[in-house]
This record gives C-alpha cells, sequence and structure tokens, in this order.
C-alpha cells in the first residue's frame, strides 16, 4: 500500500497536479506598444488572462502605473479552469512625449507584468 501511495505522491509532484507554479495563469502579450497617438485622442488594446491549470486561481489584484494610461477589468476574483478575462488598457496622451506604464496581475501563487509604451503625436 506504501508503494502505491508513494507512486501517487511522485506523479502529483512531477505532474503538477497539486501545484501549480509560475506558470498558473498566460497572459496573451507581455508588451503593449501604442505607437503614436495624437494629443486628446485615445486608443485602447486588451490583454487576455487564461486559467491553464485544472484548479482554480484566484486574482487578487490587478494595478496600472504610469501617467496618461487608464484600465478596465472584470478579472479579480476566482478563474476557473480554461477561464479567460480581459483588461483594456486606454492610453490618451496629454503632450508631446514618450510615456511608460505597468500593468501589475497578481494571483494567489505569483505575479506577473506588462510593460506598456505610447508616444503622444501632434497633427499637423
Amino acid at each position: 500500500m506504501r508503494a502505491i501511495y508513494l507512486i501517487l505522491v511522485i506523479f502529483i509532484l512531477t505532474t503538477g497536479a497539486i501545484t501549480q507554479g509560475s506558470d498558473s495563469i498566460s497572459l496573451s502579450d507581455d508588451y503593449l506598444d501604442f505607437g503614436e497617438v495624437l494629443i486628446g485622442d485615445e486608443e485602447s488594446d486588451y490583454i487576455e488572462i487564461t486559467n491553464q491549470t485544472s484548479l482554480i486561481v484566484e486574482v487578487l489584484d490587478v494595478d496600472l502605473w504610469g501617467d496618461n494610461f487608464d484600465y478596465y477589468e472584470n478579472c479579480r476574483g476566482e478563474l476557473r479552469p480554461d477561464e479567460s478575462c480581459e483588461i483594456e488598457i486606454i492610453f490618451s496622451p496629454s503632450e508631446i512625449d514618450s510615456y511608460s506604464a505597468e500593468l501589475e496581475i497578481r494571483t494567489n501563487e505569483d505575479s506577473y507584468s506588462v510593460d506598456i509604451d505610447g508616444e503622444g503625436q501632434f497633427d499637423d
């Protein structure tokens, strides 16, 4: 009986059936580049989060650091196996300049980040 239990424990540990590790979710992108956006205009792009495990992953927090960027999301809470959610990133430059931001997604397993760039451009 102990041999069967030991084999089962080894199987679970080597296949990740219990531990999710740092690959519990996948992101559609780890970098967004809005390119040139006219001052006063607004551009949107999306990051999709997918639970790629057989267990529920808890999305604890979503934060965005950077001027002239905003976000909307419905991802906090439980993300069931193979379930996805989206985070909309909005860039609205206020002057001619280069802008950078970082989106951070924190789960019960790990933290993930997406670097974001954009440029404010004047319409000639």
